[in-house]
């Protein structure tokens, strides 16, 4: 049985499974093969960039930045304790792990949306590696949960990433940077929450950049409908969850359970982005729609 933090967790890493979903789905259905593309594009800058904050942040505070230290982190997929994963092999330059259990691989199958589980797990973690190597990193993904195959042969029943970071692949500061005395002062544990409220907004955010750019409006009419949409099914799931565990206020019980915060004009996830076209189409197709589904909406 899993406490009621682990059920906020689980919530809030569903929440962000299913926004990546339903933008997903509607970038395919107005956008076609080129939305698809600027999808995994977007997936892709948003995993480098990741990649390239850590890597800063570990040099600002003296850590080596090798394998080794950075999945000290829990970057693998998320927190949250449906997630199963064995570490086969690991060292400073390398990594070798399988998944068993994924909490978003099983929503994107329930919802016929495997395509979408492809993109992520293939650009997503191969950006990260990209970013926080400085584009010197490899990244396998030799198995995939998601891959139902059809022909024949037995599906994946795990996911198998192979991971590599050589320092001979790396010039003398870079090495110096990333190999050696791995000693160090851990940094403190990532909250979940707020870690998973980045990733929403810069989700968002990217896609609305890069749609526009070779889409203009039709492209933001894309991310518009995939947030309108995933209004009604989020709010149905915090209503089942806050009352699967007599939460009376509804309100409070959605607070915990998304990452992000209704009151969005004070949610620090989205600082430097309030003026931003993303975050307009974020209020107005999302936070309204998803506040009167709620029942708790002020505005008419």
């Amino acid at each position: 049985m899993n406490s009621l933090n682990e059920i906020a967790f689980q919530n809030q890493q569903d929440f962000w499974s299913m926004l990546y979903m339903y933008l997903g789905k509607s970038i395919k259905d107005i956008l076609g093969r080129k939305g698809v593309e600027d999808l995994r594009k977007a997936m892709r800058t948003i995993a480098i960039n990741k990649g390239i904050s850590i890597r800063e942040e570990f040099l600002e505070n003296g850590i080596k930045t090798n394998l080794e230290t950075l999945y000290e982190q829990n970057v693998y997929c998320c927190a949250d304790p449906r997630f199963r994963l064995n570490v086969l092999a690991h060292d400073e330059d390398f990594r070798l792990f399988e998944i068993y259990t994924c909490p978003l691989a099983n929503l994107w199958l329930d919802n016929d949306a495997s395509w979408l589980a492809e993109i992520y797990c293939e650009e997503y973690h191969l950006g990260l590696i990209k970013g926080f190597t400085e584009g010197i990193g490899q990244c396998c993904l030799g198995k995939r949960i998601s891959c139902h195959r059809t022909n024949g042969t037995r599906p994946d029943n795990h996911c198998r990433f192979s991971v590599y970071y050589r320092a001979a692949n790396c010039n003398p500061q870079q090495r110096a940077e990333s190999f050696g005395d791995t000693d160090h002062n851990p940094l403190p544990d990532r909250d979940t929450r707020s870690y998973l409220a980045e990733k929403c907004v810069a989700l968002i955010c990217e896609l609305v950049n890069v749609l526009y750019q070779d889409f203009s409006d039709e492209g933001l009419r894309a991310v518009s409908a995939g947030l309108y949409d995933l209004a009604k099914p989020a709010a149905e799931m915090m209503k089942h969850y806050s009352s699967a565990t007599l939460s009376p206020d509804i309100k409070a019980f959605v607070s915990e359970n998304i990452p992000l915060d209704l009151e969005a004009a004070s949610d620090p996830a989205w600082d430097g982005f309030k003026d931003s076209t993303a975050f307009n189409i974020y209020i107005a197709s999302f936070v309204i729609p998803f506040e009167r589904e709620l029942g708790i909406s002020d505005k008419d």
